[in-house]
């Protein structure tokens, strides 16, 4: 689930687009609105990829960043135990979203 901060001047979808640019390597297609939330005295945004651009690859490796993580493909059903940088609540909303549980 990569993440990030929305930068003065930009908007969701934009700061989603950058981001994923920066981290992943891709552009985006179509996004969709799952839902947003607070978490941490500032809003968070989710959304669903389903087509991009680009080769998908973890760009932030070199390990110039401490946010830098392995890029794995998983399985929805295991959310809930693969970070504990995301909020719970978060988990239960996505989980809902996909018809699965916990």
């Amino acid at each position: 689930l990569p993440g990030g901060s929305i930068e003065k001047g930009e908007n969701e979808l934009e700061a989603l687009g950058r981001e994923l640019q920066e981290e992943l390597g891709i552009e985006i297609e179509k996004p969709e609105f799952l839902f947003e939330m607070d978490h941490e005295e500032r809003k968070e945004f989710y959304f669903l990829i389903k087509e991009w651009q680009g080769s998908l690859e973890n760009t932030q490796i070199d390990g110039s960043n401490e946010n830098a993580y392995t890029l794995v493909w998983k399985n929805f059903k295991d959310l809930p135990g693969l970070s504990p940088f995301y909020p719970t609540e978060s988990y239960i909303k996505l989980l809902a979203y996909f018809k699965l549980t916990p």
